[in-house]
């Protein structure tokens, strides 16, 4: 084939997207990690006892690693994805490759050696980002893996919406951007950081909280604020949660045509409905909840609906790679002289082929490996997350499996000994340091300390955690298994619903 002429006109709206993309990803992540400190120094004295800092001490490194883990997995696949692009665009236009970065024949250092590189010509012909979703649904096998995000994409947001709010955290709508910029496992461990330096809600801008920015007194002023315990109207949850999964059924149908951009566009924006519906919706399209226990019921429908939605959409993949990876999708001429011959082969073993060949996707292209990645990633630190927040399996099951029915669902304390659990206030006390030793004023030390109501009201709202090395690892292997069962989608309606619902 005769290479194609070389257009020296430069697409800037495409090179200003790329570059934005990038650009957006580094300012969130800076934001994200500003948000974090200022959370952490908001932190009340109740979330000041030893035992809590022992627990952020174990804890947050291991999620601060799962997401420094996934951002490099996933600029790794990003970059290999870019070269294999310019390389194929390079073929098809009869340009020279660099042999290295550095070096003779290499792009580095710039002289009479070097070979010149184009991309601001590559990303005016290649549209990068839509080549990465066809690459993913072309076939089937590769979808499998694909889809998985996509769906835990949806739960992902409406677990955002829900716990974001309550917990008064600032810059929320960072989380779900760099979910679809970098990828989920990223910002669903860096959300997970600020979980652990948030147990409780911040207090408000009146309440001595984290001080108004430019940018909430900007929104403020075009959405007017509400409560926290204000939610939506449940039938336009499951408007928007039904809605975000029609562009999933409609994605194998319109690849590598034009209407792929906007059943793309489609998705990504309808998976963040559940956050943008409390910002955009008047106030009298909801309800404002006296307590927030009272809306546990609307989020364990929520959550199970959409549990049940991604496992017929996961097994819909599913069925479909084994079709497609069957040895009879290979059949050709000499399919009979090979020694895999479908005739000679049972039922199983071509079903454990097809599995395999699914499993192997990952090796197809470094787009499928990044997704693949993400999978196990997301999957590692949900099941990490469930251990340490001691998931109780019935609120796991109870936004997983139809039928089933969370104890205590209309939000009921739970008696213990004749008398019902309430939280306490530990006591603090106030110690100088001098001459290497602390010296303990004792009559302050007797007096109890009195928290004001805004700080009453955090700590019976906030997190209670189990003892320090007490891992519930059972709900950790009842989420892998169910993950594995009905897939990502599923395993994060668990997980996440049963945050939700778990105090």
């Amino acid at each position: 084939m005769a290479p194609v002429q070389l257009e020296s006109q430069i697409n800037y709206s495409a090179v200003a997207l790329a570059a934005g993309h990038v650009l957006a990803a580094i300012l969130l992540t800076a934001g994200v990690g500003r948000s974090l400190y200022r959370s952490y120094r908001a932190l009340g004295p109740a979330q000041e006892t030893r035992e809590r800092r022992a627990q952020r001490s174990h804890h947050v490194p291991v999620f601060a690693s799962l997401a420094l883990i996934s951002l490099c997995t996933a600029v790794y696949a990003s970059a290999q994805h870019a070269i294999l692009s310019y390389k194929r665009w390079a073929n098809a236009h009869a340009v020279q490759l660099p042999a290295r970065l550095y070096g003779d024949n290499g792009i580095l250092p710039l002289g009479e050696n070097s070979i010149d590189v184009f991309p601001g010509l590559w990303l005016s012909d290649t549209p990068f980002h839509l080549d990465t979703v066809e690459i993913l649904a072309e076939r089937a096998r590769r979808l499998w893996w694909g889809q998985q995000i996509e769906l835990s994409l949806i739960p992902w947001n409406l677990f955002l919406a829900i716990e974001g709010r309550r917990r008064n955290m600032p810059l929320l709508w960072c989380y779900p951007l760099l979910g679809q910029l970098v990828s989920l496992s990223y910002a669903q461990n860096l959300f997970f950081l600020a979980l652990l330096l948030t147990p409780s809600p911040l207090p408000s801008t009146d309440a001595g909280g984290l001080p108004m920015s430019r940018y909430i007194r900007i929104r403020d002023a075009i959405f007017r604020p509400k409560p926290s315990t204000w939610t939506p109207h449940t039938s336009l949850y499951l408007l928007t949660l039904a809605l975000a999964y029609v562009p999933h059924w409609a994605t194998t149908r319109v690849v590598n045509t034009p209407h792929l951009k906007a059943v793309v566009l489609a998705s990504r924006g309808l998976a963040m409905a559940p956050l943008l519906l409390h910002y955009v919706i008047p106030a009298s399209w909801g309800s404002t909840h006296t307590k927030p226990h009272e809306t546990y019921r609307v989020y364990t429908r929520l959550f199970k609906m959409i549990s049940l939605a991604s496992f017929v959409l996961h097994g819909k993949a599913t069925l479909e790679g084994l079709a497609h990876s069957a040895p009879d999708a290979y059949y050709h001429r000499h399919s009979q002289y090979l020694p895999f011959d479908m005739e000679s082969r049972s039922a199983w073993e071509r079903t454990t082929s097809g599995f395999g060949r699914i499993l192997a996707a990952t090796a197809d292209h470094p787009v499928v490996s990044g997704a693949g990645c993400d999978v196990l990633l997301s999957a590692l630190s949900l099941g990490l997350w469930a251990a340490v927040r001691a998931t109780d399996f019935q609120d796991f099951l109870a936004c997983t499996v139809p039928g089933q029915v969370r104890s205590h669902a209309d939000g009921s304390e739970a008696e213990q000994d004749g008398h019902k659990s309430t939280p306490t206030v530990a006591r603090r006390r106030d110690g100088l340091r001098s001459g290497g030793k602390y010296k303990i004023d004792r009559d302050s030390s007797e007096e109890a300390y009195e928290p004001t109501p805004a700080v009453a009201a955090s700590v019976t709202e906030g997190d209670v955690l189990p003892e320090a090395g007490d891992y519930d690892w059972e709900s950790t292997a009842l989420v892998w298994g169910m993950t594995i069962l009905g897939g990502l989608g599923t395993g994060s309606a668990g997980v996440l619903g049963g945050e939700c619902i778990a105090r």
